[in-house]
């Protein structure tokens, strides 16, 4: 069963291997920075919220500046599950749900 996180704002993310990016049809390239997932740390961030695939410094650094948004986070229990399913599989398990 993969699990999908939940950070200290409420927002899921799953750690994702540059292997799955690829399977997906992504490129394994940050989608804010640009750098090849796997030159910023060993996976990605999948991120419901920002509607993409982030390193772990990007991660790390909109960790620091991100602000909760309750409508966000109403939204996200709507949508997230189907979201995840779509990338990683069906079996999925939200921390928190």
């Amino acid at each position: 069963m993969r699990k999908i996180n939940k950070d200290r704002c409420g927002y899921y993310y799953a750690d994702v291997s540059v292997q799955e990016i690829l399977n997906w049809g992504g490129f394994g390239i940050c989608d804010t920075c640009g750098e090849p997932i796997a030159k910023n740390g060993k996976v990605g961030k999948l991120v419901w919220v920002l509607g993409g695939c982030i390193c772990e410094k990007c991660f790390a650094d909109w960790d620091k500046r991100k602000i909760r948004y309750e409508e966000d986070l109403a939204l996200q229990e709507e949508c997230a599950e189907r979201y995840y399913k779509n990338y990683l599989g069906k079996e999925i398990e939200f921390d928190g749900m």
